[in-house]
């Protein structure tokens, strides 16, 4: 028999408490919780390579100034601390890096392919300065977050095999921050999710309800053609940093490529997916 797991009353009652936005960007620094595989980086489980997403410098720059940053993956260990890499000299400034072993699972279920549920409650128990109201958790899995859906900014997978990534590009973390840059000046992070959602660019067309009243309905393009660039000085992009790992568990040297792009260069990196 399967346990329907809801959140929790308390939660939705902190979550109906009206945000209040600050003069200053709120204090102590709001907690931002990292997902990897999907959201940051797109994996190949095969040979062990990934592929980090486009606009990764602005966004790991600006993150690790103004929030406290911590990692919880449903990957193993190993895979984890091979993923962490991509932060490189920021990598220091994790709060804390949590894995597979940080869910609660029973061995049965650590050894299988579960859907694991990221109760932010650990966290909060272990970091007591934090909760609902200055906590974000940013994941491409909504079934992850059902127990505190309102800290959960949703963003679209980041698969590099796709399709419509390769041929029109994104810019997914660059709208993430412009988010973010709304949220940390809220001082009940939870009602302010509630009430102004993350919409990711690859599920909107012409939106701009980041943060704003938007109530237009919109129809996705029917070709998978994602919506005109709304985000001012950004453009979309199809450049990636590719990691390759070596058996002696060296740090990669990134290797740029554009994956949306014919050229020979474009080529060889494919062959090495």
């Amino acid at each position: 028999m399967v346990t329907v797991r809801n959140p929790s009353k308390g939660y939705l009652d902190q979550a109906n408490v009206l945000s209040k936005t600050l003069d200053s960007v709120a204090r102590p620094k709001q907690l931002l919780i990292l997902d990897l595989n999907g959201t940051l980086v797109s994996r190949m489980k095969s040979t062990g390579s990934l592929y980090l997403r486009p606009y990764h410098n602005r966004f790991f720059d600006y993150i690790f100034d103004n929030f406290t940053v911590m990692v919880w993956s449903s990957a193993r260990p190993h895979n984890v601390d091979k993923m962490c890499r991509i932060f490189g000299e920021h990598r220091k400034k994790l709060r804390l890096i949590w894995d597979r072993t940080n869910f609660g699972l029973s061995t049965k279920d650590y050894n299988s392919k579960v859907v694991t549920i990221k109760d932010l409650e650990f966290i909060w128990k272990s970091l007591p300065d934090y909760d609902a109201t200055n906590t974000i958790l940013m994941d491409d899995s909504p079934e992850k977050t059902i127990l505190q859906p309102h800290n959960h900014c949703v963003v679209s997978e980041f698969d590099h095999h796709s399709s419509t990534f390769r041929n029109h590009g994104e810019y997914e973390l660059a709208s993430v921050q412009s988010y973010l840059e709304k949220v940390q000046y809220q001082d009940n992070v939870s009602n302010y999710i509630k009430n102004h959602p993350y919409v990711s660019p690859a599920n909107a067309t012409n939106s701009n309800s980041n943060g704003d009243d938007d109530d237009d309905d919109n129809d996705d393009d029917d070709n998978g053609d994602p919506s005109d660039d709304s985000l001012p000085g950004v453009a979309r992009s199809t450049q990636c940093y590719h990691y390759i790992f070596n058996k002696y568990g060296e740090d990669p040297a990134p290797i740029l490529c554009d994956l949306g792009t014919d050229d020979l260069t474009a080529r060889v990196s494919r062959l090495q997916l």
